[in-house]
């Protein structure tokens, strides 16, 4: 398989993110249950029972004094400083050579990046989740 930072498309409400902190997390997109749950009798009968949870929640790692950061703290702050007018945030990833896809609606942050100063550059992490999420992997380029 193969992998580009530079091809692959994050968007925020149409927003291209492309500041990545280095790492092999810097992003990180997942469902928050599982599909579902096998319910066992005591007879030893099962029944598979589907959760219709679609929730998922995305961790951004962006380089700390990126225009991403600013654009993300200001969608962030429009959220906290008054929910009843926020537009919840929308999603859509590509991975732009193995042809990875995902997206999310009604976006909200919940976990807010903090300040971190040290003799290295420093990560700022945000974390949003979708009310409604999908991820479809391809077979990718071999």
């Amino acid at each position: 398989m193969r992998f580009d930072p530079a091809l692959h498309s994050v968007l925020i409400n149409g927003y291209e993110i492309k500041d990545w902190a280095k790492g092999g997390d810097a992003i990180s997109y997942t469902y928050n249950t599982d599909a579902g749950a096998l319910a066992m009798g005591s007879r030893g009968n099962g029944v598979f029972v589907a959760n219709q949870d679609r929730s998922t929640t995305l961790t951004l790692k962006l380089l700390q004094h990126s225009p991403d950061n600013k654009f993300l703290q200001r969608l962030s702050a429009q959220q906290r400083n008054n929910l009843k007018t926020f537009v919840p945030l929308t999603l859509a990833i590509r991975d732009l050579i193995n042809e990875d896809r995902a997206s999310g609606i009604e976006g909200f942050f919940t976990t807010l990046p903090g300040l971190v100063r040290g003799d290295t550059a420093n990560d700022t992490t945000h974390v949003i989740v979708f009310t409604r999420g999908n991820i479809v992997l391809e077979n990718g380029v071999a």
